[in-house]
């Protein structure tokens, strides 16, 4: 189908009851254009929390208007895992540089004093030959739980730091003062 009939907001059973009338209909959906849900084109689906037809018109306003993070259009940044926990764990020791996971970042911050693990250079070179851990590198929480104020949560990740599969880091290589921009933009009340 080319558009599917859609209603935001459900936070409870409870909302379920009232979102259809006696006869099984939906009250007041919202027409979602498929390309609103793959507005790349490609395969994976997003569904939008759409509440009225205002944030359907804002949605595409936004989507046609600019490109996406990763389009080679826009900033052309790509995020990705560096080390996972169970596949890589026998590299990992007491020495070298610190290992850290989504619970040593906080918004802004991170604190790899806490970490159970490190990974010595060499180690780190031949699971990493890129070496992204020689340089400072955006990063934002892959899960983030439901107590958290938040639910997207980034920080920079400084040189001589490891991160696990719970962390997704920015690859691609791109000014200081771009990723401190991001980090604002990821941590901020808007994008969550």
């Amino acid at each position: 189908t080319e558009t599917l009939p859609m209603c935001g907001g459900v936070t409870s059973s409870a909302d379920i009851g009232h979102l259809t009338d006696r006869d099984g209909a939906l009250i007041s959906p919202i027409a979602v254009p498929r390309t609103a849900l793959s507005p790349d084109g490609d395969s994976r689906r997003r569904w939008p929390d759409l509440r009225d037809g205002r944030d359907l018109t804002l949605l595409d306003a936004l989507s046609t208007r600019w490109p996406a993070l990763g389009s080679s259009a826009g900033w052309h940044v790509a995020f990705g895992r560096e080390l996972n926990a169970s596949d890589d764990r026998a590299s990992f020791g007491h020495r070298g540089l610190p290992i850290i996971e989504g619970k040593h970042l906080t918004p802004f911050r991170v604190d790899p004093s806490g970490a159970p693990h490190a990974i010595t250079v060499a180690a780190a070179t031949r699971a990493l030959p890129s070496r992204p851990f020689t340089r400072a590198r955006l990063a934002y929480r892959d899960v983030s739980a439901v107590t958290n104020r938040q639910s997207l949560i980034a920080a920079l990740v400084p040189p001589g730091v490891v991160t696990t599969h719970t962390l997704f880091c920015l690859r691609t290589e791109i000014p200081a003062t771009h990723q401190h921009f991001l980090a604002a933009c990821f941590n901020s009340y808007v994008l969550n």
